[in-house]
């Protein structure tokens, strides 16, 4: 598990005007399962490029476990899922897997049991093309946490699937989490989704995007998508959000 502390001063691309991240602080605590929501546009997956290390164009640092991304690189297991799957189509998808993973006893044991979790027993030798998009991102999930990380980055991984699919998806997701305990970063638009996994969520305004608002949330898990008391809450935070620039926040399917 991780400790992670963000501060960005300023994060400019040069083909925009103006700043897209500034003076952005986030911290997120070992073990932490923490959403980002924002409008679009509003920098959410330029954040995660930065946390990962993918970027260093900006103003500012990030800290894991008190290590500085500035000024070495933290002995970190860090897992990227983003919003399409992104498995090599010519591997099969224990292969896909097994790219990842390093070479030691075991592996074909812990991919077994991983594509069980994620129910895709007997797929092994199946090429991503031969598999549905639900089952496509089921495997991302599982090999996402085949290196049981540290820290994983989730950018939109439940996208444009229908809500039958993403229910499952998001039930393996927690499953996983509370196996494994990583530290967590999803952004996502979808307020309902980030109700029931969080345990904090981040409200991020337009960009300039910044920190408006933090939700701290104490129900007890597992969590139902669409439970009366997550969609009072819902309705509560939508209503809420129209006093900042955190809107507009996309309606849950």
């Amino acid at each position: 598990m991780i400790e992670l502390e963000v501060a960005v001063a300023e994060k400019n691309y040069a083909t925009h005007r103006g700043s897209i991240l500034q003076d952005l602080q986030l911290s997120v605590g070992k073990g932490e399962f923490v959403s980002i929501i924002g409008p679009s546009g509003a920098g959410k997956s330029t954040l995660l490029n930065i946390i990962a290390d993918l970027d260093r164009d900006y103003t500012g640092d990030v800290n894991i476990n008190g290590v500085s991304l500035r000024s070495g690189t933290p002995e970190t297991r860090c897992s990227f899922m983003f919003q399409e799957p992104r498995l090599m189509p010519w591997l099969t998808i224990a292969d896909n897997i097994r790219l990842v993973m390093p070479d030691q006893p075991g592996v074909e044991m812990e991919i077994e049991r991983l594509l069980g979790d994620v129910e895709l027993d007997g797929y092994q030798s199946a090429y991503p093309g031969e598999l549905s998009g639900g089952m496509q991102r089921r495997a991302a999930l599982a090999r996402a946490f085949s290196i049981r990380p540290e820290l994983l980055l989730m950018d939109e991984p439940f996208l444009s699937i229908d809500l039958v699919t993403a229910n499952r998806l998001r039930a393996h997701l927690e499953s996983l989490w509370r196996r494994y305990q990583p530290t967590v970063l999803l952004v996502t638009h979808d307020l309902h989704e980030a109700l029931m996994l969080s345990d904090r969520l981040v409200f991020l305004s337009k960009k300039p995007a910044h920190v408006v608002k933090e939700l701290e949330l104490a129900f007890k898990r597992p969590r139902s998508y669409a439970s009366p008391e997550l969609t009072k809450l819902h309705d509560s935070v939508m209503a809420d959000l129209t006093r900042y620039d955190a809107v507009p926040v996309a309606q849950s399917g």
